[in-house]
């Protein structure tokens, strides 16, 4: 996570070749992309970001609402930190 000049969130999403092949890699990162953009819909006070996110392999087996709490927790966390720092 860092700051960015830009008054936007920008997302990077990363998966090794440790995920599995390319199509399970395009996969996990659409799984990915997909869960973080329903969470930052309703997230404004992040501010401009860059975050990086690395998708593991077990993303290719949870379900949605699986993947979309574990980025809810992440993104808490960072939100979190970002409140801490401005202090």
């Amino acid at each position: 996570m860092l700051s960015s000049d830009l008054g936007m969130i920008r997302l990077a999403v990363s998966a090794g070749r440790g995920t599995g092949g390319a199509v399970e890699r395009n996969r996990a990162r659409r799984r990915l992309r997909e869960a973080v953009r329903v969470d930052l819909r309703d997230r404004s006070m992040m501010g401009a970001q860059d975050l990086v996110l690395v998708a593991r392999q077990a993303i290719l087996f949870a379900t949605a609402p699986e993947i979309r709490a574990s980025v809810s927790r992440s993104l808490d966390q960072v939100a979190r930190d970002l409140s801490r720092d401005k202090r």
